[in-house]
Parts: structure tokens; C-alpha cells; sequence
């Protein structure tokens, strides 16, 4: 791993020393998602899993002992995250985002922080086992995650898809009773059972989600300087200290070097 430049020194030229000089990292994030990054009323901020990496970054940029103010965490929907990186609303995205070939031409990708599984949530009452037993139901996801193109394919046709701007959105409909179940990564299930604990998550993994920190893609030297950061916090453990703390359970193993995990790898 080449060895990271000191903070506040940081190399001619790169972008990093293009987010120096502006003084402040810019970082789109959730708010609404449990445990990764949401809104914390108590503090008036933004707090989670993924704010702790970005702030990793930030301080890899300007010093341990950086200010608040040098790192600006803007609140996104899925739908904005490759369309702010392109217009430089942003530098950099912490926003669950799943590295696959479709993203991969927009954005560029770091190494593998987190894997996440993509699961159904449904009532406690239901008696469903799985998204084949929901023929004829509606189920909601995020109109452009990668739960959406699992329900488009042809094995669940008899699934009706109900696509959704907000993650949180699908909550409120599984709620109501306009859907009868919500495929997304299990990361995001875990907030809304604990949300609405009459909920529950079916054991099938339709996928693996394996999340990477997103930025321009012209931006190759920012993606090898995050991924150092994210090498270094992985070996030290503190990515997993992290995780554990804000989910309380343990973390699904990453590779420290940036493997991107086999999707026969799902349980």
C-alpha cells in the first residue's frame, strides 16, 4: 500500500489538494437510514457508520484535529448520488452505494467497505418465506437501487413493483398497508424493524451489495488516497469498531485490500 501523504500536505495538483484549498470536504449521505447515517435531533446532526468514514477521509485531508466546519455533509436521495459527483455538488458519496458494472459507468469506486444482502421486510403477521410468495402483491423498493432490478426480473414477473424517490418511503407503505413487503439491503432493514419492531426480515439474500465510497470519475488519484484511508482504518480495526457500535452486531468480513466479494459469497 503506498503510504499516505501527510495531512495538510497534500501532493501538486491532485484533487486532494483541490479540497484542501477549498477548505472543506464535501460528502452526500442518507439521513434517514439507521445506523449508517441519519439525523440524530438531539445534536442537530447527521451521525452513523458512513459519517465516520467520511469524516476518516476528511481528516486524512486536513489533520486529525480538523474543524467541524471542514466537513460538509450534504443529504441525498439515491437518485442524486451520480448526477451531484458529475456536477461537483459533492466530492465524495458514503451512501450505501453498491459497486457493479452499471455504476461503474458513472462514478468511480474505492475498495469494498461494507457487504450488505439484499432481504424482504415484511409484517410480523405475514406469512410469507419469500418475494415468490408475494405473487400478485405489491412490494416497494428504491426506484433506482439494485433492489428494483431484482424485482424486474423475470423469475418474480408475478411480483408487482412499487418503485419509491426515498428509501424511508417503503416503511411508511409496508405500514399503511399500500405494499405487502420491502426488498432492500438488509442494512436498511435493520433501522426500519427497529423503527416498527412489528416487522420482520425474511432469511433469503437476493444478492450481495457490496458498498464502495463513490467520486468523479476522473478523479483516479482521490479513489487510490480514500482507498489508503480505508486500508489503514480496516488493518487498525476501527472500521469494524465502527460498524459494531452503530449496529451492534458483528461486521460481514472485508477484505483490508479491496477484494470485491464473490456474489457466490451470499449466504
Amino acid at each position: 500500500m503506498r503510504p499516505l501523504p501527510d495531512p495538510q500536505h497534500m501532493p501538486k495538483g491532485s484533487y486532494m489538494a483541490t479540497v484542501a484549498k477549498q477548505g472543506y470536504l464535501v460528502v452526500g449521505v442518507d439521513q434517514n437510514t439507521a445506523g449508517l447515517a441519519s439525523y440524530d435531533p438531539a445534536h442537530k446532526q447527521i451521525v452513523g457508520f458512513e459519517v465516520d468514514i467520511a469524516r476518516w477521509v476528511a481528516q486524512a485531508i486536513f489533520g486529525p484535529g480538523m474543524r467541524p466546519k471542514q466537513l460538509k455533509l450534504l443529504a441525498i436521495v439515491t437518485a442524486q448520488r451520480s448526477s451531484f459527483l458529475t456536477s461537483g455538488k459533492v466530492d465524495l458519496v458514503a451512501d450505501a452505494y453498491t459497486v457493479n458494472c452499471e455504476h461503474k459507468k458513472t462514478v468511480r469506486f474505492s475498495q469494498v467497505y461494507l457487504l450488505a444482502h439484499q432481504r424482504l421486510l415484511v409484517r410480523s403477521d405475514s406469512t410469507a418465506k419469500g418475494l415468490k410468495d408475494l405473487a400478485d402483491r405489491r412490494v416497494c423498493a428504491t426506484a433506482t437501487g439494485t433492489a428494483m432490478a431484482t424485482l424486474n426480473q423475470p423469475e418474480y414477473h408475478a411480483v408487482v413493483p412499487v418503485p419509491v424517490v426515498a428509501r424511508t418511503d417503503c416503511l411508511v407503505a409496508l405500514e399503511t398497508g399500500d405494499v405487502e413487503g420491502i426488498l432492500t439491503d438488509d442494512t436498511f432493514l435493520y433501522g426500519f424493524q427497529k423503527d416498527d419492531p412489528r416487522t420482520k426480515i425474511l432469511s433469503p439474500a437476493y444478492s450481495n451489495e457490496p458498498y464502495g465510497l463513490a467520486t468523479n470519475l476522473g478523479h483516479r488519484e482521490f479513489v487510490q488516497f480514500v482507498n489508503g484511508v480505508l486500508k489503514s482504518h480496516c488493518k487498525s480495526g476501527e472500521l469494524q469498531r465502527s460498524y459494531e457500535h452503530w449496529f451492534h452486531s458483528p461486521m460481514a468480513p472485508v477484505s483490508c485490500e479491496g477484494a470485491v466479494p464473490s456474489p457466490s459469497a451470499a449466504p
